[in-house]
C-alpha cells in the first residue's frame, strides 16, 4: 500500500524520509561504457549527483542521512528540517530559489545573475 506525500511529510515535523528514483527503461545511468572496445567506467555521473545533492542541501534544508548510488537508480535517505526553513525570511526563500532555478547559468553550471531586490520583498 502506499502514502501520497502530504500525508507522509509534515510541514511542522522533521520527518525521515527513504526516496528512490530509477533511469527510464531502466537504462544505465552508471557504468560501463565502450568505445571502440575500451571499456571506461563511468564515473562522471556518480560525481554529478554527489554535487547535485550538495547543491539541494543548502537551498532546501534537507539532511542527506544516507544514499547510494546504483547501475541504473538511487536511494536517498532525508531528513526534512522545517525548524530551519521557518527562519528564512522571503527575500532568502527567493534567493535559494533564484539560485536553483536562474535565467542564466554560467559556464561551470551555477547562476549567472545574482538575484536583483525587489521593493515587493520586505
Amino acid at each position: 500500500m502506499t502514502f501520497s506525500r502530504k500525508s507522509q511529510v509534515h510541514a511542522e515535523h522533521v520527518t525521515t524520509l527513504h526516496i528512490t528514483n530509477r533511469t527510464v527503461r531502466r537504462a544505465f545511468l552508471i557504468g560501463l561504457r565502450r568505445f571502440e572496445g575500451d571499456e571506461q567506467e563511468d564515473t562522471h555521473r556518480n560525481e554529478w549527483i554527489r554535487n547535485w545533492l550538495r547543491e539541494l542541501v543548502q537551498i532546501f534544508h534537507i539532511e542527506v542521512v544516507g544514499y547510494a548510488i546504483m547501475s541504473n537508480h538511487y536511494h536517498l535517505v532525508i531528513r526534512t528540517r522545517p525548524d530551519l526553513a521557518r527562519n528564512l525570511t522571503p527575500y532568502e526563500t527567493a534567493r535559494r530559489w533564484w539560485d536553483l532555478y536562474p535565467k542564466k547559468r554560467d559556464s561551470h553550471g551555477r547562476p549567472k545573475e545574482r538575484l536583483q531586490v525587489q521593493t515587493w520583498i520586505s
